[in-house]
């Protein structure tokens, strides 16, 4: 009896080691791949934007690990225009006041909380109700402190992180000709990625990838291309 426990034993100290050595091979893997780089170029009051924000993009966050192998940024500012006064900036927004007003807000929080998974979901919430209303509210819901932020939007420092959104917009090549116009890995703009990211951003994703596929990425619906346009503006 003693040697059966003992040759048991063995065997599955055996299993168990070569068990724990797959898993960190695979966790390696994952680790040292690239995240999917995703850039969004938009304005605050675009509803196109709003769709893609909390449609395709909210669907590839949520699915489980598919967070961690994006790297995302964001560029409020979409098809404003902005006029140098000394040394600030005057904004026009295509949707009127209130979407300068949210572009301020969603670049001070971006650059204020510089964490995706800070950032994001905040946007996501403002961009799920009243983009300049609901900033209090959101960050009070995510544990967030508002104060910064709002200060930001209202002051020289977030007219300086505006103009600079509007700097990398307009250096766009090709130029943007519409928003939301999406990005991905640094691959120069095209309607086929723009199609696919707009539509199934999780499924983007999770083909780009190029480490281990974490769950989400196996529940992902195959990206079949829709026969009409996608919306923009």
């Amino acid at each position: 009896e003693t040697g059966i426990n003992a040759e048991y034993g063995v065997q599955m100290n055996s299993i168990t080691f070569f068990t724990v050595l797959l898993f960190v091979v695979a966790a390696a893997a994952t680790s040292n791949a690239p995240p999917v780089k995703v850039a969004l170029y938009f304005e605050s009051l675009c509803p196109y934007c709003q769709d893609f924000i909390t449609g395709s993009q909210h669907k590839a966050w949520v699915a489980e690990g598919v967070a961690d192998i994006m790297s995302l940024d964001y560029y409020p500012y979409g098809n404003a225009k902005e006029t140098q006064n000394g040394t600030s900036y005057t904004f026009s927004c295509q949707h009127g006041a209130n979407e300068c007003t949210g572009n301020l807000i969603e670049t001070c929080a971006i650059k204020i909380l510089q964490d995706q998974k800070l950032w994001y979901p905040f946007i996501y919430c403002l961009e799920s109700g009243d983009v300049t209303k609901d900033g209090k509210t959101c960050a009070t819901s995510l544990g967030i402190n508002w104060d910064p932020i709002s200060a930001c939007a209202n002051g020289t420092q977030g007219n300086q992180y505006e103009h600079e959104m509007a700097v990398a917009t307009n250096n766009l090549v090709p130029a943007h000709t519409y928003v939301p116009w999406i990005i991905i890995n640094d691959i120069s703009h095209n309607d086929d990625l723009q199609n696919w990211a707009q539509q199934n951003l999780l499924s983007l994703v999770c083909y780009l990838y190029t480490g281990t596929k974490p769950a989400g990425c196996y529940h992902a619906q195959p990206y079949r291309p829709l026969p009409t346009p996608i919306s923009v503006q």
